[in-house]
């Protein structure tokens, strides 16, 4: 009996004991959660990102699984890039353009007028010829002397008289009265009729083109074969007779007047006859005046005052002069200022002294306003 009281007591001291160990594991559980609870109570108040990396588990988690590697392409064309959702960068601007050279100014008429002397010569037109002058020689209405003096064929007032001058052509009709007009090429040359490679004595050559098919008036008279030959204007050209030139040939006429005055200046060529030995150098061009109406304003270009009429030699400057230069000058004031008043063009003023062809810019000057 003793002993099974002994045995029937065993359980009941086991199942004290199994209570007492539950009871003191839950004692060690509880003070580890509290310490646990401590220690993330400190770190989140000195370190809060170490308190939250103290709540994380303490395993890591399974990585992803492995995604299957794509099958390369056959080869052939590149895959097309893939576009981008964000906008392309901007490129820098073109650089600016270079700016423009500035204009060049545009030459002054004086200018412009000795280059025209200086590049005259046997070149074909009347503006490659030189500048064409006309001096006043009795042709012209007295008080519009841009006007012709009459419109009859027969007078010699239906057509004028003007020289060309280049640095080989350096005379002008030695008119007295010192003055006259430059024309404008351009306006000029539908106006020729022909040209002498002299004094064409055309004061004579008087016909009415009407009436006489033959008849260019202060040229050639009708019926006469008198257009000068070719050979005129080569080896025969000193010896030869003054002639006309067709407007057609003005450049032969330039070059058999060059080659007299080359000539005359070596001092075995034509000089002239009569009672006006030096009056030969000036060539002859003439225009149809009655034209000259309806090329008004253009064909003038300047008033022309003459200082010397040739290179110094020929017509000095006090050679028959018959008005002193201070009248001459309010001469040419006033015809300017006239055409000004006719035509709402103010011409220029300006002088030509044949006597200083070579010095400077050319012979001509510009005159005080």
């Amino acid at each position: 009996m003793r002993r099974l009281q002994t045995h029937d007591a065993e359980p009941q001291n086991l199942a004290q004991g199994d209570w007492s160990a539950r009871r003191c594991a839950s004692t060690v559980v509880g003070t580890i959660v509290f310490l646990i609870g401590a220690s993330i109570i400190v770190l989140a108040v000195d370190d809060p990102k170490a308190a939250v990396a103290a709540r994380q588990p303490f395993f890591s988690p399974p990585p992803p699984p492995l995604e299957a590697s794509p099958e390369p392409e056959p080869a052939g064309e590149p895959p097309p890039a893939a576009a981008s959702s964000a906008p392309p960068a901007a490129s820098p601007p073109p650089p600016l353009p270079r700016p423009p050279p500035p204009p060049t100014p545009p030459l002054s008429y004086l200018s412009r007028l000795n280059a025209r002397f200086r590049n005259g010569g046997a070149d074909g037109t009347l503006a490659d010829a030189g500048v064409l002058v006309h001096v006043f020689d009795g042709a012209e209405a007295k008080k519009t002397p841009w006007a012709p003096y009459s419109d009859a064929w027969e007078s010699r007032q239906s057509r004028w008289s003007s020289s060309i001058v280049n640095p080989r052509l350096r005379c002008l009709f030695p008119n007295p009265d010192r003055i006259g007009f430059v024309l404008a090429p351009e306006a000029a040359e539908p106006l020729l009729w022909c040209a002498f490679a002299g004094d064409g004595s055309t004061q004579a050559r008087n016909c009415d083109p009407d009436a006489d098919r033959g008849c260019v008036p202060g040229c050639r008279l009708g019926g006469l074969p008198e257009w000068c030959p070719a050979s005129a204007a080569g080896p025969y050209a000193v010896s030869s007779a003054v002639c006309p030139w067709p407007k057609e040939q003005l450049a032969s006429m330039v070059s058999q007047h060059e080659a007299r005055e080359e000539a005359r200046r070596a001092g075995h060529g034509p000089i002239g006859i009569g009672r006006c030995p030096r009056c030969k150098c000036y060539n002859e061009v003439m225009t149809d005046m009655r034209g000259w109406r309806a090329a008004m304003p253009g064909l003038i270009e300047a008033v022309v005052l003459v200082k010397r009429a040739d290179n110094g030699l020929e017509w000095p400057l006090s050679a028959g002069a018959r008005h002193s230069w201070a009248e001459i000058e309010a001469r040419g004031r006033t015809i300017r200022d006239d055409f000004a008043a006719e035509y709402g063009v103010s011409l220029p003023l300006v002088a030509i002294d044949l006597g200083r062809w070579d010095k400077g810019d050319g012979p001509f000057e510009a005159v005080a306003r």
